[in-house]
């Protein structure tokens, strides 16, 4: 089980019902910077101290629904920096049926966001490309009309 989870592409990482961490992938690590035994037993390192309150939040949705799927949200690396993560978590629970904790498989999809925010600014250069087109043209024709009036009352008058 622990090279499956360990040759997983995506960031597997198991908590207890306190949210300490149990469980923390190599993908886990490549993604967020601290190694398994730094995190182990510790709170969940990737989420800040002001999404506290969102954990509380998880955690009565997975003690109602079971699981949640593609929750996307920010999450906190070693190093300080932020990645948007797809997240998905399951609850786990022991041979009575009780909770005993939680699976969360994450995903970064930061890089995707960013190129999804570059195409939305290319998108609205072009729009405001082709305004400036427009109304540059529709100037024109204008321009054109008022330069022909002015050429017409020209030839009207004397020398």
């Amino acid at each position: 089980l622990r090279a499956l989870i360990d040759a997983a592409p995506l960031a597997i990482v198991a908590t207890d019902t306190a949210w300490r961490v149990t469980l923390w992938s190599r993908a886990a690590e490549r993604t967020f910077g601290w190694t398994a035994g730094e995190v182990q037993a510790r709170p969940l390192p990737t989420m800040a101290p002001e999404q506290m309150e969102e954990l509380d939040a998880w955690r009565e949705l997975l003690d109602r629904e079971g699981s949640v799927r593609d929750l996307e949200m920010p999450q906190r690396c070693r190093d300080g920096r932020r990645v948007d993560v797809q997240l998905s978590a399951g609850l786990l629970r022991g041979t009575d049926d009780a909770p005993t904790g939680y699976l969360l498989v994450m995903h970064d999809v930061t890089e995707r966001r960013q190129l999804e925010a570059r195409f939305r600014q290319a998108q609205k250069m072009e729009a405001v490309g082709q305004l400036a087109g427009g109304v540059a043209h529709d100037f024109n024709n204008l321009l054109t009309a008022v330069l022909g009036h002015a050429e017409l009352l020209l030839r009207r008058l004397p020398e």
